[in-house]
């Protein structure tokens, strides 16, 4: 959004400082059409917005920029979302072996140095994490030492 200092900034159609008890828009950088650029990343008047003849072409540049980081962001989400729940089948492979070696032998806090057989999983999801029962800490199992 365009930096707005009351008093100071100038409204980039008519030139007259914004003063705090006028109506004001604000833009922030988006790609306009060369003729418009100069009021990209700007503040108006509200009044000078609304009798500017080229305020059409402009708000619809903006609004086609807003539609476009909006749906960048949906995309950026959701691929986010997608990359927390998906397993890799390696990570749950190694994971699954390792818990059963600690099952089976036993393993060592890397915190507490207490030797058990009976670490908790803490998550479901690989790769998880395991509780002591010793010292109450949350550890990688593929931190303890078997």
């Amino acid at each position: 959004m365009a930096l707005v200092v009351i008093g100071e900034t100038c409204c980039s159609l008519c030139g007259e400082i914004l003063q705090e008890h006028e109506a004001r828009r604000s833009y922030s950088m988006f790609a306009a059409p060369a003729d418009l650029v100069s009021h990209v990343d700007t503040s108006m008047h509200v009044s000078c917005h609304a009798a500017w003849p080229r305020r059409f072409d402009f708000d619809r540049a903006y609004e086609v920029h807003q539609r476009e980081l909006e749906s960048w962001a949906s995309e950026q989400r959701t691929r986010h979302e997608a990359s927390r729940t998906r397993v890799d089948p390696v990570v749950a492979r190694d994971h699954a072996a390792v818990m059963a070696t600690i099952r089976e032998r036993g393993a060592t806090c890397p915190h507490c140095g207490v030797h058990a057989h009976d670490y908790r999983e803490f998550s479901s999801t690989p790769p998880t994490k395991v509780l002591c029962d010793a010292c109450k800490r949350v550890v990688s199992p593929f931190d303890l030492k078997t």
